[in-house]
């Protein structure tokens, strides 16, 4: 894998059987007494009856449940849509990926979008939909471009990519201006969006010119930032208007470049969920790579782009970039809500983010929302999540696509996965 600070592989990891095939959900379910949260204008409507039936929301309101439903009771609790992480690493063998898959959904992951494809990923992907698998669904980048191609490899790529069955295209680095609008004009034409780093051979004027779908890291923002402040204000209003996420991956650059490290360890998950030989790697990583001067600097910086992003209506996602140093599958994502609180985000802008943008990113009507024809995707806590990040951080349930996964099971995935 290539990535910007450390180049790990899951290790060690514990043997797991993946869980059985669940059936396509077809009874409903009902949450009694609940409090809906709706991430894109921040309100929080108590007592409600949410029905699923099948992997659809079918009725929200103060109405009786229907006969014959399953019923949650949920009073004092709160609904809301599932998180997608947008930007994961999946690993190279089949029980890898299954972990990934579950620390995530054990954490409110409900979409993981895979950001560096192989054919193991297509495989993965398609198992999980011909089984009908109570799982996160994958929506998956191909392999990345990484290095200079011509305009017309540019278009064959793309062909390639979308009939191998890629949901996006890919970019890092290497490619020039011409092969690069090569390659977004056939993306178009192919109805698969372009995502990734903004290379320097292209720049970020170019990049939201051609409407790249995402930006990974903030990349292309940093010289802007440093500029007076009316240019990076101007520049988030064309992200804006450009109609381009960001994805910023705050908590990665918070392990890569803060000064303190002491901590790291001590993160959730890592005492029972990081092996030995992760352990070693990541700390070898680190002394390999120690902070530079100005780290913390940098991370200010950074938090100030996502903060004028988020200002000026230009919309970001959340994006764990895991498994990498110090970063678990799930445990990661919940320190990128965190990193992002941290930079000043709101807990309402994270929560749009990491639910109703991502839907918004993909293009689905009327996910993102807790309404009729929504699908079932959700997430049940037992605190308000307007109030604090810290709310989302450990979910009393999750449905997905109309199968609910209560506390206790939840807890049984996860710990199948212990190492000590």
């Amino acid at each position: 894998m290539i990535r910007g600070f450390a180049v790990l592989a899951l290790v060690g990891c514990a043997a797991h059987a993946p869980p059985p095939a669940a059936p396509r959900a077809t009874g409903q379910l009902a949450f009694v007494d609940v409090a809906v949260v709706s991430p894109i204008d921040a309100r929080v409507t108590p007592h409600q009856t949410v029905v699923i039936d099948g992997e659809r929301v079918v009725a929200v309101g103060r109405v009786a449940p229907p006969a014959g439903a399953t019923v949650v009771r949920a009073s004092g609790q709160f609904l809301v849509p599932g998180f997608a992480d947008m930007h994961v690493h999946l690993p190279d063998s089949e029980a890898e990926i299954e972990r990934v898959l579950d620390l995530s959904l054990a954490c409110g992951v409900t979409t993981i979008r895979g950001m560096q494809g192989m054919p193991i990923h297509l495989t993965a992907r398609d198992r999980l939909r011909a089984e009908h698998r109570v799982a996160p669904e994958l929506v998956l980048a191909g392999p990345p471009i990484t290095t200079a191609i011509t305009p017309d490899q540019a278009r064959a790529l793309v062909r390639d990519q979308k009939q191998a069955g890629y949901d996006l295209i890919k970019v890092i680095g290497g490619i020039e201006l011409p092969a690069y609008q090569a390659l977004v004009e056939a993306a178009a034409a192919a109805h698969i969006p372009v995502v990734g780093h903004v290379p320097k051979t292209v720049g970020i004027d170019a990049a939201l010119a051609a409407h790249q779908k995402s930006i990974e890291h903030l990349q292309g923002y940093r010289d802007a930032a440093a500029a007076p402040a009316p240019a990076l204000a101007e520049l988030a209003t064309r992200t804006r208007d450009a109609g381009v996420w960001n994805c910023p991956t705050l908590d990665f650059y918070t392990v890569a470049l803060g000064s303190d490290r002491t901590t790291l360890a001590q993160r959730e998950g890592i005492a029972a969920f990081a092996s030995d030989d992760e352990l070693a790697a990541w700390n070898k990583a680190l002394a390999d790579a120690p902070p530079p001067p100005d780290g913390d600097a940098r991370i200010a910086q950074l938090a100030a782009i996502a903060r004028e992003l988020d200002a000026r209506g230009a919309p970001l996602l959340v994006g764990s970039d895991t498994p990498d140093t110090f970063q678990l599958p799930g445990f990661g994502y919940v320190e990128e809500l965190r990193a992002m609180a941290r930079a000043g985000l709101s807990p309402a802008a994270v929560l749009r983010a990491a639910t109703s943008s991502a839907d918004a990113f993909f293009g689905r009507p009327h996910d993102g929302t807790i309404a009729p024809g929504a699908r079932a995707d959700l997430v049940v806590l037992d605190r308000d999540p307007l109030a604090s990040v810290e709310n989302l951080a450990h979910p009393a349930g999750v449905v997905v696509r109309g199968h609910y996964l209560p506390r206790a099971e939840l807890a049984r995935i996860r710990d199948a996965h212990k190492v000590r």
